[in-house]
């Protein structure tokens, strides 16, 4: 097996002692004060010897070449029984290490709650863990290694704190909201941003909720992607927002199976192939998905049938206007940053939704019955008007 040798300069890497993602530049570690944790940049090589090879079976290896060694300079004279009985519980304690790291198939709250997977990260209350990525996860689980820093970060996402940027901060918003729509029990929800004109900031605000947990565009979904596409990467995000880009071409149709999909929480079910049995449907969700779209999606749904009610019932939307406070120039200078500076708020936030879930899913709910009672909600029937008013 030929293994790549290649130094990491930059990023973030895992610490061999405790497990918590460090600064490759970093002289100590922030959990356990482990000295160089990144071992000068080889740690990740050191951490695919164990992946690709796998780790217990060379350990296993050296120590029946040694023992065999020890013997045969001996003449005999070690006992087999001492260092037999030694090597096997060696290489029981390197299983039980081994099994600590679960594969998962995908991203969000993992049993009973415990903890939360972004990325590579298993996201505990008192510090992170590294969880080795599944085939499911593997293609989207380097994007969200942080990357920059949070300060840069915050310089971007104040835009969104100046008056008459309360339509993009909602958007952004549900970057915090949808981790928590499992504790509302709740499957899934569409929020639709729309304006005909480009400029407006509809694209940026999707990006802008995805750099919270990674890559502000290497997540989202976009136009040309499929049906199963899109089921897919909601299955794998399950708890982590989702932004898809540009639904304007998509059909009235086809939004409409879409609208209900997201709504029920998981994709098609299907029959295997060889028996009369359903497969198992591990494409499972409870999420926000904001979309970005030229035209009314609530008119599509309304020109498909004359009461679209179910549908309506799983959509907000609403006009992102265009906006004259922040020139063109400005916009050249700050949003671009994006792409340099993500994934650092998300686990601040996910560590303190695990330490604290109980306290904050009160918080949430006392919220919801406040805005529930300023609008005037009594009903499921109330909620059938899902066009917004962003002034």
């Amino acid at each position: 097996v030929l293994l790549p040798i290649s130094l990491e300069t930059s990023g973030s890497v895992v610490c061999p002692s405790c497990g918590s993602l460090v600064g490759v530049n970093d002289d100590r570690c922030y959990m356990c004060g482990r000295a160089n944790p990144s071992l000068w940049g080889f740690s990740p090589v050191l951490r695919n010897i164990g992946v690709n090879v796998g780790f217990a079976p060379i350990v296993i290896g050296a120590c029946v070449t040694m023992y065999v060694l020890t013997l045969l300079a001996s003449g005999g004279a070690v006992q087999m029984d001492g260092i037999m009985s030694y090597i096997v519980r060696f290489a029981k304690e390197l299983q039980y290490k081994e099994g600590a790291e679960i594969m998962r198939s995908q991203f969000g709250w993992t049993e009973k709650d415990k903890s939360f997977i972004v990325g590579d990260t298993e996201v505990c209350a008192d510090g992170d863990k590294y969880s080795p990525p599944s085939s499911a996860t593997n293609q989207l689980a380097d994007w969200f290694a942080p990357v920059g820093s949070l300060e840069e970060w915050q310089s971007v996402i104040n835009v969104y704190d100046r008056p008459g940027f309360e339509p993009h901060a909602f958007g952004f918003f549900t970057a915090f909201g949808a981790p928590l729509m499992k504790h509302l029990h709740l499957k899934g929800a569409i929020i639709n941003m729309i304006n005909n004109q480009s400029g407006t900031g509809k694209t940026t605000t999707i990006k802008a909720m995805h750099s919270v947990y990674g890559h502000p565009e290497e997540l989202m979904l976009i136009q040309r992607d499929t049906m199963n596409v899109r089921l897919h990467r909601l299955g794998v995000m399950n708890n982590l927002g989702l932004g898809c880009d540009e639904i304007t071409k998509m059909s009235s149709d086809d939004f409409s199976d879409f609208a209900y999909a997201v709504s029920q929480g998981r994709g098609r079910g299907r029959m295997k192939s060889h028996e009369n049995a359903e497969r198992l449907n591990l494409t499972k969700w409870q999420t926000i998905l904001l979309c970005s779209s030229n035209a009314s999606a609530v008119d599509k749904l309304q020109a498909l049938k004359s009461t679209p009610d179910g549908e309506l019932m799983r959509l907000i939307e609403y006009e992102i206007p265009e906006t004259k406070l922040l020139t063109k120039a400005e916009a050249d200078e700050i949003y671009p940053k994006l792409y340099s500076n993500y994934g650092h708020a998300g686990r601040i936030y996910i560590r303190d939704l695990v330490a604290n879930l109980e306290e904050r899913i009160s918080e949430v709910k006392e919220v919801q019955r406040l805005i529930d009672q300023k609008i005037g909600f009594t009903n499921r029937a109330d909620r059938k008007s899902t066009r917004l008013n962003s002034s």
